[in-house]
């Protein structure tokens, strides 16, 4: 096999330079050198997915001779997601649900796109199956696959369950990441529960986690939302209410808005 030929390939794929891949391929024909790995091969589907060229990425799928060289679980993964990505959903849950007939078992990263895709359109007993499947079938979970799943949880206010989850992912010994918080403090936020948004904003100062721009925006948006609701419900916004929201708009550089609710306090 010709190394440089698949070597080439791969590595322009991997910036993106597929034309540029299609051009060193080209060459190789000229001096018979056509046999591409796996990993060249699977780099041009993923190549083309990244592309938006689905009909392209599929035909090099297509053309994978099997055994040997036929699509792997990566391969199967990057066109799955590329199908995800670009609105194909039907034939990307076709295509996992050819990769289990034929004897090709998911990887991690192939659980983690199916579990996202579920969780978008708010199946999660479908997701749920494939999150408990994956420690029988010897895949690790990782702390991508639990924030995959607390994402949807809390897009779709199930709170609760998300806190579960996150237990059980402590009790997994995987460590929450900032994206977990940041998912949290965001669900408790929308759902005017500040108290709770707070409660995981100071988790995530004590796991060593600099809160970023993205834990704020959540923070002010969920206190506009609470005091928009105890406003309209003729609650008494509290102090402290408005100090959350001070704190967050001051931290974010937005001082004229800042002013602006220290004024209406009056």
């Amino acid at each position: 096999m010709a190394v440089t030929t698949a070597a080439a390939v791969r590595r322009l794929c991997a910036t993106g330079e597929v034309r540029s891949a299609l051009a060193v391929l080209a060459r190789g024909a000229k001096s018979c050198d056509t046999v591409l790995d796996v990993a060249a091969c699977t780099a041009l589907v993923h190549g083309w997915c990244r592309m938006g060229d689905m009909v392209e990425a599929r035909r090099v799928f297509d053309v994978m001779p099997a055994p040997r060289r036929g699509p792997n679980e990566v391969t199967y993964t990057a066109l799955i997601h590329g199908y995800f990505v670009h609105g194909h959903r039907e034939m990307g849950l076709t295509l996992f649900e050819e990769m289990r007939r034929g004897g090709v078992e998911p990887n991690l990263y192939t659980y983690n796109c199916l579990i996202g895709e579920w969780c978008r359109t708010g199946e999660f007993e479908r997701a749920w199956l494939l999150f408990d499947e994956m420690p029988v079938k010897g895949v690790a979970r990782n702390v991508v696959s639990y924030n995959t799943l607390i994402a949807g949880l809390c897009r779709h206010g199930k709170l609760k369950d998300a806190i579960q989850l996150l237990e059980a992912m402590r009790k997994e010994g995987i460590r929450p990441s900032m994206v977990t918080f940041n998912l949290l403090v965001d669900g408790y936020g929308k759902a005017g529960k500040m108290s709770n948004a707070l409660h995981f904003f100071n988790q995530m100062k004590a796991s060593g986690f600099p809160p970023s721009a993205v834990t704020y925006n959540a923070l002010i948006a969920g206190a506009f939302e609470m005091l928009s609701e105890m406003e309209k419900t003729g609650l008494e916004v509290d102090v402290q209410s408005y100090g959350v929201l001070l704190h967050a708009l001051c931290m974010e550089g937005k001082m004229m808005e800042a002013r602006k609710l220290f004024q209406s306090m009056d």
